[in-house]
């Protein structure tokens, strides 16, 4: 789950501070939009988390998830991310 997916307000996600501040970081490094985003963030203490982009065929990663992971990369490893792509 994404903290306050589809909005900027954090309020009431029961996400912890820790992670907001991740989701604050990305955001801000993504222009401050969340179009691209992986639709999968989920955390697990301590400080745990992953990217997970589900993609159903015959649809493919998009220029906007491609641009996302490039920037995500900057601040978390490769192994956090993952796409699973299921038949249509």
């Amino acid at each position: 789950m994404v903290p306050g997916h589809g909005s900027k307000d954090h309020r009431g996600t029961g996400a912890p501070i820790w992670l907001i501040e991740i989701f604050e970081r990305l955001l801000a490094a993504n222009g401050g939009e969340l179009g691209g985003f992986f639709d999968v963030f989920a955390w697990r203490q301590p400080g745990e988390i992953r990217f997970d982009e589900v993609k159903v065929r015959p649809n493919r990663i998009g220029l906007s998830q491609r641009k996302f992971l490039k920037t995500a990369l900057r601040f978390h490893p490769i192994g956090q991310f993952s796409l699973v792509e299921i038949e249509g």
